[in-house]
């Protein structure tokens, strides 16, 4: 076939087949569609196979199979689309029910997709679970747009004729109306929820004509009768999609998904009782932690992170004097021996404390910005010149007694949660956890209380990012979509989508620009204020782990998996500076909050790069895995380490540890407020703690110098 070379068949319908094809001169392996031999030389079929590939082509979507060319091979059509690989909708239907979240998260999937493609006035007339693509990842990509129409659409299909599968047909298209609008999805896909939360079709007969008149005059029983593990809510907005009359469906595809996404918000179950005259596990803190949470007590963190019946360790440290000279290149200090003190207190009360007041809710909505002019990034300043960072002083005092830091339960994640990415909000009111099954868990820190989760990505949720007043959230998911959040009502208020996974992202302190970084290796700038400007930056040779925009707002920061560092000045074709990355790579970028130095994170490594050029000025090599890095006040660097003998504190600048080990601790995420004044834990059994009061590490080592 030309170019294709074909490595062998991927599948077959009634129409045509599919098969897997490598392109000769890329090397990249597609999915190539043909008619059969039998209906290629029926000019209907041949018209209708024209107009899905048009049709297709024009939608471009990360739930919808892109189509990447068509040509004529051996006097025939084909379609070459991007390859999917993994299994059917109907596939894994067939291997048992699906869990609740996961099959109607495929369902939020594809009513993202015929949002975007009935707003461009294209209707699908053909929804069933063997046309719903499912990749390795849990992303959706619908498919076969054989029998679709758009609103200027000839009629390609015979007066009278049926078009659509029998078991997911809707009532207007058993009559054959001429004016079939969207709202047949919208009764398409209700069946296929059905089927997915039930495990069953709404109308399990084999008889074709008996079929059809179920779908005319029959109503399904309800879910949650068929399935009592379904929510009644849930079973409602099933049975109004697949209502019989039009006018009383859901109006588009975007009043079903919210629709959904409301009913999806389950209450998370209690956790199990502690067995009787049994010792807790290391982690049997969690049932604890959510009973007190519960009841809004505020507790000693030492009683939470270790067993109820074991007094509470305060520990204290003294640090060492710095040294006399600074060094003036990078370079890593020698260690220093940490002295502590251990000192007993007594056991805590069995009884909480009353609950404070909670604190008043902000009435201030997502703050939207003036229209700036189209190319408005050239206008950016620059990041200020670095202050001179004073050395040391030779006769520096041995540092005061720092306490270590207190914990404090916040809460449990809902069972079989996976947290994937974590943020602190600036304010230190919000806490955002992005899990596998594309929720984020919204909880209010102070006092602690869960809001409810956001269903936000149909696939993993792979980054966050809090805006700069806390008002508003920012996540990235691996459906390849970039969201924005109204914290305060809790909805979506802006969406970008496109076909890549989304690595990271981050939203510069104007709350101009959204950055996010994809794993096709591509960074994009994403106007708040511009509709529709989006703009790619160059030289993105890895895959953007990390994005971090600077305090002043006119640079950005990306960490990759390679040896470099690049920060590019958000102005129109900016090259990036390039500095240097860590050996093994970095998965975090951080700024100091004056715009100073760069920190770049990796699992063993932490260096500091001067912001202005990126050039190296400390690294440092903590002696277990880095868990976060944040800056504090006057640029001190402080890292959460999780060692063999527990949690432990590193200071970067000095290489020293200035924590006793948390004994027997295992840390899932983790994540620094922006200021480092706190930090937010999730243990390895879902329960997070927000630990504040950390030691206070030394000043940085190496002064700035002015460039000349």
């Amino acid at each position: 076939m030309g170019e294709y070379r074909v490595i062998g068949l991927a599948g077959s319908g009634a129409a045509g087949e599919v098969y897997k094809v490598e392109h000769t001169i890329t090397r990249r392996v597609e999915a190539m569609k043909v008619l059969l031999r039998e209906r290629a030389g029926d000019p209907s079929h041949a018209a209708r196979f024209l107009r899905e590939i048009q049709l297709q082509a024009s939608l471009v979507h990360p739930h919808i199979a892109t189509v990447l060319n068509a040509s004529r091979a051996r006097g025939h059509l084909v379609m070459v689309m991007e390859l999917v690989e993994g299994r059917t909708l109907e596939q894994a239907l067939a291997q048992g029910r699906l869990p609740l979240r996961t099959g109607a998260g495929y369902i939020l999937q594809a009513l993202a997709a015929l949002e975007y493609a009935h707003e461009r006035g294209v209707t699908h007339r053909d929804l069933k679970p063997s046309n719903m693509l499912l990749t390795p990842d849990g992303v959706l990509k619908l498919t076969d747009f054989g029998l679709a129409r758009t609103l200027d659409d000839p009629r390609l299909t015979q007066t009278g004729a049926v078009v659509g599968s029998l078991h997911y047909i809707s009532p207007e298209q058993v009559r054959s109306d001429p004016d079939v609008d969207l709202r047949t999805d919208i009764y398409s896909l209700g069946a296929v929820l059905y089927e997915v939360v039930t495990g069953g079709k709404p109308f399990p007969l084999d008889n074709s004509f008996a079929l059809m008149r179920a779908h005319l005059e029959t109503e399904p029983e309800p879910p949650h009768v068929r399935n009592p593990g379904v929510p009644p809510a849930v079973s409602q907005v099933v049975l109004r999609a697949m209502a019989k009359r039009r006018e009383d469906r859901y109006a588009s595809a975007r009043e079903f998904r919210e629709a959904l996404t409301r009913a999806l918000e389950i209450r998370t179950p209690a956790a199990p009782p502690r067995t009787a005259g049994r010792r807790p596990a290391p982690l049997g803190w969690l049932a604890a932690a959510a009973a007190l949470a519960g009841f809004g007590a505020v507790v000693g963190a030492r009683a939470v992170w270790d067993a109820i019946e074991r007094p509470v360790e305060v520990l204290a440290l003294r640090l060492p004097a710095p040294p006399a000279v600074p060094p003036t290149a990078e370079q890593d200090g020698p260690p220093r021996e940490v002295t502590s003190v251990v000192v007993s207190a007594a056991a805590p009360r069995r009884t909480p404390p009353p609950v404070p007041a909670p604190p008043a809710e902000s009435s201030a909505p997502l703050a939207v910005p003036a229209p700036a002019p189209r190319h408005a990034m050239a206008e950016m300043p620059p990041p200020a010149e670095p202050k001179p960072v004073p050395p040391p002083a030779q006769t520096e005092p041995v540092s005061p007694m720092h306490p270590a830091g207190r914990l404090h339960p916040i809460g449990i994640l809902p069972p079989g949660s996976q947290p994937l990415a974590v943020a602190l909000s600036p304010d230190g009111r919000w806490l955002a956890v992005g899990g596998g099954q594309g929720v984020i868990e919204l909880w209010q820190v102070r006092p602690p209380r869960r809001v409810r989760p956001l269903v936000a990505h149909s696939a993993s949720v792979t980054s966050l990012a809090f805006s700069g007043d806390s008002a508003s959230l920012i996540s990235g998911g691996a459906d390849g979509a970039v969201k924005v959040w109204n914290l305060k009502e809790g909805i979506e208020t802006k969406t970008f989508g496109q076909s890549a996974p989304v690595r990271s992202v981050a939203i510069s302190p104007d709350a101009r620009w959204v950055a996010f970084g994809t794993s096709d290796r591509r960074v994009r700038l994403w106007s708040l204020r511009e509709k529709g400007v989006v703009t790619d930056l160059r030289d993105v040779r890895r895959e953007p782990l990390a994005l971090a925009f600077h305090p002043a707002g006119g640079w950005l920061a990306m960490a990759a998996a390679d040896k470099t560092t690049r920060l590019w000045r958000l102005a129109p074709d900016a090259a990036p500076i390039r500095g240097p990355g860590l050996e093994r790579g970095a998965r975090n970028v951080i700024f100091s909050p004056d715009g100073q130095y760069l920190a770049v994170v990796g699992d063993d490594q932490v260096r500091i790069l001067d912001a202005r050029n990126a050039s190296p000025l400390h690294l440092s090599h903590p002696p277990s895995r880095v868990v976060a890095v944040s800056f504090v006040e006057d640029n001190r660097c402080v890292a959460v380490l999780q060692t063999a003998e527990g949690v432990r504190v590193w200071d970067v600048w000095r290489g020293e540890m200035l924590l006793a080990p948390m004994r027997q601790r295992r840390v899932a995420a983790a994540a620094f407020r922006p200021d480092g004044r706190e930090v937010a834990i999730i243990g390895e059994g879902a329960a997070i703690a927000l630990w504040s009061g950390l030691p206070s590490p030394a000043a940085p080592r190496l002064r700035l110098r002015a460039a000349p």
